[in-house]
């Protein structure tokens, strides 16, 4: 949030000196005949302008990533379908049709305990 402070803190000063003094309208009510800026200024301004274009486009990847990630996972609970890497410890219900040499896969197993 610092980062993003500080990076709209050097755009107004960047937007204040880049700003003629004669392109700026005076009102009677201001103190020293200068207006005062408002939102409509500010977004005139491009490099305000792009900050917040990437502000919000960020903002819309980040929530379209989270609706999909959220969306997969309440789908994959109700249809009681788990996820991870657990399949890779249990053995195929089949045996490989195809060999060179003719192996049977009925008495090999893996190892379920560490051997140190």
């Amino acid at each position: 949030l610092n980062a993003w402070a500080e990076l709209f803190v050097k755009a107004h000063i960047y937007w204040i000196q880049s700003t003629p003094e004669g392109q700026m309208s005076k009102t009677q009510n201001a103190p020293g005949g200068v207006r005062s800026k408002t939102v409509v200024d500010y977004l005139n301004d491009e490099n305000v302008r792009a900050i917040l274009y990437q502000i919000i486009a960020i903002g819309l990847v980040c929530l379209a990533g989270w609706y999909l990630v959220s969306n997969t996972l309440v789908n994959l609970e109700r249809q009681n379908i788990s996820t991870g890497y657990g399949f890779l410890d249990l053995e195929a219900s089949f045996e490989i049709s195809e060999s060179m040499v003719p192996v049977s896969y009925t008495h090999l197993t893996l190892p379920t305990k560490r051997i140190v």
